[in-house]
């Protein structure tokens, strides 16, 4: 429908019936991945306004398609604006803390892995909870070995820490651990057997002085035996 067949009304009515979309009350914590998402976000419905804008002006539909568009990008940049950045290096490794990835047990021995994240990155069939819901809740300050109780309108539930882990640093960080002691180990094995080789030949150094004591004894005890009869012949 053609524009010039729309009172000026009806369009008021449009754009006041698009109320903004709310910001949380919440601080808008995020990791990097979500940040990383609410910008291709914004990019993307960028892209799409610079299109609607280059149809055609009388085309109620666009205009309205472009209003929600516009609508999403002030969302965005408000998400974007009141963003806090949580670098996984700084989180407590030892315990659970936003941008964790917690890998816990039930009370009916199955696993399950959990992301504590920001409230636009949240998705549940992902694994990826808001820091703001009952399970994050539950979860934060938790550490290995730990049990927990998540409330849930079903009945709570008991859950045991298994393992906590920040971003794909992580195992990089905690694999290099063990290295050091191999090397210590290794060094160590190496030492002794450097002593062993230098030890075999103390003893024959100690036997060399032995062998020619031996010889030195029965040269002095024969010149003796000869010097007594040379005297008894001379007085007779």
């Amino acid at each position: 429908m053609s524009r010039a067949f729309v009172k000026e009304s009806e369009t008021d009515a449009i754009v006041d019936d698009l109320p903004e979309r709310q910001q949380s009350p919440h601080p808008n914590y995020v990791t990097p991945q979500g940040l990383a998402q609410l910008e291709r976000e914004r990019a993307v419905l960028l892209e799409k306004r610079r299109q609607l804008l280059q149809g055609s002006d009388e085309d109620i539909a666009q205009a309205e398609t472009l209003r929600h568009v516009e609508r999403d990008i002030r969302y965005l940049d408000g998400r974007i604006e009141r963003a806090i950045y949580i670098d996984p290096a700084n989180q407590p490794h030892g315990e659970v803390a936003f941008g964790a990835t917690v890998s816990v047990l039930d009370e009916d021995g199955q696993r399950h892995s959990f992301q504590i994240v920001g409230e636009d990155e949240a998705n549940a069939s992902a694994g990826k909870v808001s820091w703001v819901s009952p399970l994050a809740r539950a979860l934060v300050g938790a550490r290995t070995g730990g049990m927990v109780t998540w409330e849930r309108p079903a009945g709570d539930k008991m859950l045991r820490v298994q393992s906590i882990r920040y971003g794909a640093g992580a195992p990089r960080t905690v694999s290099k651990a063990p290295a050091k002691p191999a090397a210590r180990a290794a060094a160590a094995k190496a030492k002794p057997a450097v002593k062993k080789k230098t030890a075999k030949p103390a003893p024959k150094k100690k036997a060399a002085p032995k062998a020619k004591a031996k010889p030195k004894a029965k040269k002095a005890a024969k010149p003796k035996a000869k010097a007594k009869p040379g005297k008894k012949a001379k007085r007779r």
